[in-house]
Order: structure tokens, then C-alpha cells, then sequence
């Protein structure tokens, strides 16, 4: 987790990739679509991290203006910012790290990742105990059944 030193805007990814190409400045550079800005001034951020998880990271950061905090791990949808019990617009940032612009002073923001809602996750699972549950009654029926009435069959 860092704060850039700077932030260049550009159009499309393939920008992006002839940015990378071409870049001679300081690693801290970052990369962000035009249309994610807001367009105010960007500064940097203090940041640390204070706890973080399998699938969670809390970070604390203090700054002086708007500013851009860049989670260096792989963009991807089922990633969530909260902040104060609101969730941040993520932006992606190089194209392919995620990122979160801020507002001046301090907070605390927590990375979390939720590929999907959790209750389709426990509803699955309902529905495989219960087809489970299901074919056994059915299956231990069957023997019951076979067991106590069979009769020889001549045909």
C-alpha cells in the first residue's frame, strides 16, 4: 500500500502500456484513466498498514488534501474500500492494481475481498445437504423396503 509521488491521466490502456515503455521517472509513478479523476489537485499520503488477513487488509492514512492511495495487489471485482461504513469507488490504477482517492485528513480504510454475496455461498450449500438429505432417506427407503417385502418373481 503506498501513496504516489505523482499521477499521470491517460485515455486508454494502450497509453498505459506505451507509459511503461517509455517511463524514466520515479517508480512511484502511477497511471489512472481520465475519466476516474476528479480533478482536483492529488497529493501524497502518509499510509501504514494496521492489520491485515486472508482476504482483508486495514490500512491508516493521513494527508494534507485529496489523494490517491494505491493497493498494490491485483484489481479485481470482488474487492470492496470501506470507509467510515461507506463503501469507495476503487479505480484501477497502471490497468491492472487497484486504488482509492481520499479526502484530507485522517482515516482508516479497509480492503476487503468478497468475490460474491456470502448468502448464494450458504444457499448452495442448503440446497447439497438437502438434495444429500434427500437421496439417502430415499436410498435407506429403498433397502428398508426391498428387504421386508421382496418376494421371489417368476416369470
Amino acid at each position: 500500500v503506498f501513496s504516489p509521488s505523482s499521477v499521470k491521466f491517460v485515455d486508454s490502456i494502450e497509453d498505459v502500456k506505451y507509459s511503461f515503455l517509455t517511463l524514466q521517472n520515479d517508480p512511484l509513478t502511477v497511471f489512472i484513466e481520465k475519466a476516474s479523476y476528479f480533478g482536483k489537485d492529488i497529493k501524497k499520503a502518509k499510509v501504514k498498514i494496521e492489520k491485515k488477513g486472508s482476504n482483508y487488509i486495514d490500512i491508516f492514512y493521513e494527508t494534507d488534501g485529496f489523494s490517491l492511495i494505491v493497493f498494490n495487489d491485483l484489481y479485481y471485482r470482488g474487492w470492496k474500500a470501506i470507509k467510515d461504513n461507506h463503501e469507495l469507488p476503487i479505480i484501477k490504477v497502471n490497468e491492472i492494481v487497484k486504488g482509492v482517492f481520499v479526502e484530507k485528513g485522517k482515516g482508516r480504510i479497509r480492503f476487503i475481498y468478497q468475490p460474491f454475496p456470502l448468502f448464494l455461498l450458504y444457499l448452495n450449500f442448503f440446497f447439497i445437504y438437502f438434495y444429500l438429505f434427500v437421496f439417502f432417506v430415499i436410498l435407506f427407503w429403498r433397502r428398508h423396503n426391498v428387504e421386508h417385502n421382496s418376494f421371489p418373481i417368476d416369470y
